[in-house]
């Protein structure tokens, strides 16, 4: 339910990320990798988590973010004023898990 305030070395874009940016946005971004998974994305942002690019310096994720759209994602300040976010609907997410739970209830 909450939105992405920074990238990592590693970022899953679901459904909702991926619809608000756009899938080949998103693959043409220049992670070094992108993998499908279900129906999002895992996204590396080197093939290392401790790769130079990463651990001396934050500007490989800037560059990422601003190429995905600095609009998504909190400022060099951490504001929370993000002008956009994707729209979740959870309501599939939700009733799957309230037919799951009621399955080992008995009534009489």
């Amino acid at each position: 339910m909450e939105r992405l305030d920074q990238l990592d070395w590693l970022t899953f874009f679901g459904e909702p990320y991926l619809k608000m940016l756009g899938q080949a946005v998103v693959k043409e971004a220049g992670f070094s990798e992108v993998r499908e998974l279900g129906s999002g994305v895992i996204a590396l942002a080197t093939a290392r988590p401790d790769s130079v690019e990463l651990t001396e310096s934050p500007d490989l994720l800037l560059s990422l973010e601003k190429r995905l759209g600095e609009d998504v994602f909190a400022d060099e300040h951490g504001s929370e004023n993000v002008r956009r976010t994707p729209h979740f609907d959870l309501r599939e997410t939700v009733m799957s898990n309230a037919v799951e739970g009621s399955e080992g209830v008995r009534t009489n």
